[in-house]
Parts: C-alpha cells; structure tokens; sequence
C-alpha cells in the first residue's frame, strides 16, 4: 500500500523536523543490507544472494527488498528515479509577459556505498530544470 507508506514517511520527515534525536532509529532504517534467496534452473537448491530492504525501498519500489544484482543491473531505474514535472506559468508583471514553462524535480538517480561495518549509505543525486519554449 504506497499511500500507507507515503503517509508514514511524510508524518516521520515532520517528526524529524520537530525533534530530530527521537527520530534517529527511523533514519537508522532507511536503507539496510540483508539478504534474499535466488533459485536456480530446475533442481537446483537455492542460495543467498546480497539484497537490500528499509523504509525508502518500500517507499519508492514498493516492495520489501531488492536484490543488489537486480539493483546494479537497473531493473529499478524507473522505480528510483522518482522525476516529477509540473506545467507552471511564468509571469513577468513588469513588462506584462507571460509563457507556459514545466518544472522537472526529483532524484535523477543514487550510488550505494557500502563500509568495513557493513554499514550501508545511500548517496542520491537530485536535480532540477525548468524547460520553457
């Protein structure tokens, strides 16, 4: 249920504006590295594989985990990218001008880094334009 999700995350990011410190375990799981189970061809056992789960996955995948590989290999692109464009008019009240314009946001895409702790970061990359005729 994104919208179960999204409301979680915005009520939290408020939370965390309000009084940071109580907010830290939340932030703690934004991103955590686990595991998952691949199968191979037909008789073969399964094996563990490196995956990725926390709250910004749900978020923006909308499911619990990812496998690194199915990450690295950008089967998520789309899902992480998370661009949003909004039609705008732009006003120039002085000289009485005017024209339509489109805001393009979001994050236009992220690194993950791993530590010697088994600590996982994740780095976005946001970005913005503003695209007139």
């Amino acid at each position: 249920p994104f919208f179960d999700t999204a409301a979680e995350g915005f009520a939290n990011l408020h939370r965390t504006y309000v009084d940071g410190a109580a907010m830290r375990k939340w932030w703690a799981d934004v991103l955590l590295k686990s595991s998952a189970y691949e199968y191979g061809p037909s008789g073969m056992r399964r094996h563990e594989v490196e995956a990725y789960n926390g709250w910004l996955v749900q978020f923006l995948a909308g499911t619990e985990k990812i496998k690194a590989n199915d990450l690295r290999a950008g089967r998520y692109a789309e899902q992480l990218s998370t661009l949003s464009a909004c039609p705008m008019k732009v006003v120039d009240a002085i000289n009485k001008v005017s024209d339509n314009a489109t805001l393009i946001a979001g994050v236009l895409g992220y690194t993950v880094h791993g530590t010697a702790n088994d600590a996982v970061t994740l780095r976005p990359a946001h970005g913005w334009c503003m695209m007139l005729p």
